[in-house]
């Protein structure tokens, strides 16, 4: 039970390690339009 505990917050660490990852590109992908168009 304790070992399916750790995984299940060694996943969700991991997931919210990667929905921050994909926020920040989003991001930064959002910027770079942002300047293309006002280029």
């Amino acid at each position: 039970a304790s070992i399916k505990q750790c995984c299940l917050q060694l996943k969700s660490k991991i997931v919210k390690k990667i929905q921050a990852r994909e926020r920040q590109e989003r991001k930064r992908n959002l910027f770079r339009q942002v300047l293309l168009a006002f280029s």
